[in-house]
């Protein structure tokens, strides 16, 4: 369902992850115009970028239908990514295209830094060094 609502004006998805070896939690926030959070939802676990049992793909796609089409990930707290993860994120920025979105990682860490760089995708993702400067891309971004 589409919102009437100036693209600068609809909320923005965060998806932010905190990956550490032992403890991990996915967290799911609405971002409005006024830059005010909102916690969505909160997953405790790794899934959330195992592509075969994502949590959070349903929130995505549900934002998706709700009409959300700019999207942050926040990377801050992640330390590595493997290739499940990565295979996770192509999924997304491709879910988020097929809806005329707007993708954007934001603060990745060194390690997680250098894995895009080997792999190439951070010529296909959209990358910023902090949460601002994420919200600032998205005003100027056209859709995927």
């Amino acid at each position: 369902m589409a919102t009437d609502k100036h693209p600068l004006q609809q909320p923005i998805l965060i998806i932010r992850m905190h990956i550490r070896f032992r403890a991990s939690h996915t967290e799911i926030l609405h971002l409005d115009h006024q830059g005010v959070e909102q916690l969505v939802k909160k997953f405790e676990s790794f899934t959330a970028l195992d592509s075969e049992n994502s949590h959070v793909r349903p929130s995505l796609r549900e934002a998706l239908d709700q009409g959300i089409r700019r999207v942050i990930v926040d990377l801050s707290d992640v330390i590595v990514l493997n290739s499940m993860a990565l295979a996770e994120l192509i999924d997304w920025h491709n879910m988020i295209g097929s809806h005329d979105g707007a993708l954007v990682l934001c603060s990745p860490t060194g390690r997680v830094s250098q894995t895009l760089a080997v792999t190439k995708l951070d010529t296909v993702f959209h990358l910023t060094d902090d949460l601002q400067k994420a919200r600032d891309k998205l005003r100027a971004l056209r859709p995927i």
